[in-house]
């Protein structure tokens, strides 16, 4: 669980592009209160971002009205010290990647990598790592699930959020049930016994509690995917705007450069104490 001419957007988009960015409180659609000239564009035209609008705590989420997470602190961290001029707005997963897919929006936030899509984006390199997990119901399973994924869909319902990749779980996209839309259903449909277990991240879906609203509460266990690696996530850059190249060798640039003095840690730590 980082995304140059001057984009278009609907007149709804337009408007919810309009709040101010600040350092440590960021608006649900954000932007750089400066409108300097770009040092990608060669204009006042920001940068545009987009996240997962289901919430992907605690790297974007929206609180209230107020957009917060590790995704901001990197970001502020790339650009302010440039004045470059950006903006971040929440959207459907699957609008968002379209979006940056199209060139309508520079950049998807948060997004993990495979061969497709490195293909379809230009993909940063990894600026974070999650562990993926199956969620399930202590009641479902009192002693733990150690399943390999060649096997658990074989006998049991795994369930997922619609839009997005689970190749990095080892297991094919049609062995999922991937109707949900957020979170929230996604849980839901599993208590009910709908799935035998969900499929996520660990530590977004621990993140969830800095919303108000946490999703693994004392009913749910949690068990990393035997034999997978920690998944990587990535910015995934347009390959559809003029200054494409440009943008992304910044973003590999500052991701290298904090990754290397530290600074990254640094961010995510007071985020998953």
């Amino acid at each position: 669980m980082l995304r140059i001419t001057a984009v278009l957007f609907s007149a709804l988009s337009f408007i919810a592009l309009q709040s101010a960015l600040l350092p440590s409180h960021l608006q649900a659609s954000t932007e750089t209160s400066q409108p300097t000239t770009s040092v990608i564009t060669g204009s006042d035209s920001p940068i545009t971002f987009c996240g997962d609008k289901a919430g992907w705590p605690p790297y974007t989420y929206e609180d209230g009205n107020t957009l917060k997470g590790y995704d901001l602190d990197v970001l502020a961290r790339i650009f302010e010290p440039t004045g470059q001029a950006y903006k971040v707005q929440m959207l459907p997963w699957r609008r968002c990647l379209e979006m940056v897919k199209e060139g309508q929006v520079d950049v998807a936030l948060s997004a993990s990598g495979n061969e497709e899509r490195a293909i379809t984006y230009r993909m940063s390199i990894p600026y974070y790592y999650v562990t993926p997990s199956y969620i399930y119901l202590k009641s479902r399973f009192p002693e733990g699930l150690d399943v390999p994924p060649s096997e658990i869909t074989k006998n049991y319902k795994v369930c997922g959020l619609r839009g997005y990749s689970y190749h990095s779980f080892g297991l094919l996209p049609e062995k999922v049930e991937t109707t949900s839309r957020t979170f929230n259903q996604l849980f839901h449909k599993t208590a009910a016994g709908r799935c035998d277990l969900l499929l996520g991240r660990y530590e977004v879906l621990l993140g969830f509690a800095l919303t108000g609203t946490p999703l693994l509460t004392d009913i749910w266990q949690h068990t990393p995917v035997p034999g997978i690696e920690p998944d990587d996530f990535r910015m995934l850059v347009s390959r559809a705007t003029n200054n494409s190249l440009e943008l992304h060798k910044l973003l590999n640039k500052r991701i290298t450069e904090m990754r290397d003095s530290g600074e990254l840690d640094r961010l995510l730590k007071p985020y998953l104490k």
